[in-house]
Formats: structure tokens, C-alpha cells, sequence
């Protein structure tokens, strides 16, 4: 099943923030806090990601591999927030992925599907790939992509109704097939197909993709 982050914001007022807690406790994985609001976040009853090491899951904003090393030592769990604007970004959090850090967040402001469709590839059961999303649209993408999908999404939201929604996407059970070995039995020509052709070569640059 995925999983289900939930971002509080610091600006929010404090029945909103309360309001938010009550539902995230009863609905997600965990709740993205600023360090001011950590204490309220565990006396809700749900696991707390924030920057200060008091949190159950300890988040670096940047990727710092010695802070990473020093905090797995402690047995703390981890994840690295990362912002992905190019190809050095991706490299940046598979670096954290060969770290070991528990999760992954990442943003993709600018692009949404081939960084996260790229990064999908190269975690799976490696870490767990966390996306931030701002909508359940947004989130049913990121959970269905490479029909693999991320582990998990991190809602940004302060309205109630748009956690609820993606709790019904985010939660649901998914159909999997399983894989099994066939015998090819015969082969046959059966003419030439629809085509198409792309120019890689001046559409696109370094770190573009296309998905087919």
C-alpha cells in the first residue's frame, strides 16, 4: 500500500494546524513539520518528519553525507528533501539513495513526469521515493507512473476535502499481475505498423526525455 505524507505549514493558524493533525493522524503515514510544531504533531498520535533530530523520521533539506552517516549510526530514520530542476538533482538523490537513506522527497516543479518516472526506476526497492503533490490529480499521477508508481506522495495542502480525496487515491488497493514464463510457439510477419519519428536532437536537451 502507499504511503500518505501530509506537510504542515508553519503560517497556518493554530486550529487549522490542529484540525490538519486530527485528520493526518487517523489517515497518513506521517506529518512534515517545522521543529516549532513537532511536539504538536507527536501528541496527535502520528509520526512526525522534521529537521530536528527529536523527530521519528529526520529530514535533510540538503544532502549532507556525513550528517546522513552519523544519523543511521544513531538509528534514526531518514529521509533527504530534494528539489529536482536537472539532471545533477537526480543524481544528487540517487547519491542519497547509496547512503541508505529510508526516504526520498522530491519536488519537480518544472517537470513532472521524467525526473520521477527516471528516479522510480533507479529506487525501487532500493528506498522509498516520496513526490510532493499539491492535488490529488497530481498525486494520482505520481502513484500510477511507469504504472509502478512513487511509494508514496507528500500532500501540500491546508484544505481538509483535498487530504480527504487523496486518501481514497493513495489508499486504495492496487491490482498487480504477476509475472510467468510463456513458450513462443511460432512467428509470422504481420506487416508494417503505425510510425513515427521525434527529433531527439534539436526538441530537446540534456536530461529531457520523452514517454511513449
Amino acid at each position: 500500500m502507499k504511503e500518505l505524507w501530509l506537510e504542515i505549514e508553519a503560517s497556518l493558524s493554530e486550529s487549522q494546524k490542529t484540525k490538519l493533525l486530527k485528520s493526518a493522524a487517523r489517515t497518513c503515514n506521517a506529518v512534515l513539520v517545522g521543529p516549532e510544531d513537532l511536539e504538536k504533531a507527536k501528541k496527535a498520535g502520528v509520526n512526525a518528519a522534521s529537521t530536528s533530530e527529536e523527530a521519528d523520521i529526520v529530514v535533510l533539506s540538503t544532502l549532507d553525507p556525513e550528517k546522513l552517516k552519523t544519523l543511521k549510526v544513531k538509528g534514526k530514520t531518514t529521509a533527504v528533501k530534494i528539489v529536482i530542476t536537472g539532471k545533477k538533482d537526480e543524481e544528487t538523490a540517487i547519491e542519497a539513495v547509496g547512503l541508505n537513506s529510508d526516504y526520498i522527497i522530491v519536488g519537480t516543479p518544472d517537470w513532472k513526469i521524467i525526473p520521477l518516472e527516471n528516479l522510480i526506476a533507479k529506487t525501487r526497492d532500493k528506498t522509498k521515493l516520496i513526490a510532493e503533490v499539491s492535488s490529488t490529480k497530481e498525486a494520482k499521477v505520481a502513484l500510477e507512473t511507469l504504472e509502478l508508481g512513487s511509494d508514496g506522495v507528500l500532500l501540500k495542502t491546508a484544505d481538509a476535502e483535498e487530504l480527504k480525496r487523496t486518501v481514497e487515491i493513495a489508499k486504495k488497493r492496487h491490482f498487480t499481475l504477476a509475472l510467468v514464463a510463456v513458450e513462443v510457439t511460432c512467428v509470422k510477419e504481420i506487416g508494417t505498423g503505425a510510425r513515427a519519428c521525434i527529433d531527439t536532437c534539436d526538441l530537446m536537451k540534456p536530461g529531457e526525455g520523452m514517454l511513449l
